[in-house]
């Protein structure tokens, strides 16, 4: 069950950053796109989980842009955020600072 969900969420998220690549990078939409899909995925959405979350997308997606993340790591980044929302906001966190990390 877990990988076939995995799979949607990526498939779901590809979408949005393919959307992204295409608009070259244009318009906030897409990141609260990717930002509302992932905090409904929240146990509890809280203010300041939901802005952690929303400061993660965001640069990501800078970092995208920049060419300092490929589209795969991009989509990897995201759909590890959207697995860990429903764990809870500690597991979401914690994925969200394994992703600070340089590669």
């Amino acid at each position: 069950m877990l990988d076939s969900e995995r799979l949607v969420v990526r498939t779901q998220l590809a979408a949005h950053l393919v959307v992204f690549t295409c608009e070259g990078y244009a318009g906030d939409d897409i990141a609260l796109d990717i930002i509302e899909y992932i905090a409904l995925r929240m146990k509890t959405r809280e203010d300041k989980t939901v802005h952690e979350v929303g400061t993660a997308v965001r640069t990501a997606l800078i970092r995208y842009v920049v060419s300092e993340l490929s589209f795969s790591d991009t989509l990897d980044h995201f759909t590890d955020l959207a697995m860990a929302a429903p764990v809870g906001a500690a597991e979401l966190i914690e994925t969200m600072h394994q992703h600070e990390r340089p590669r």
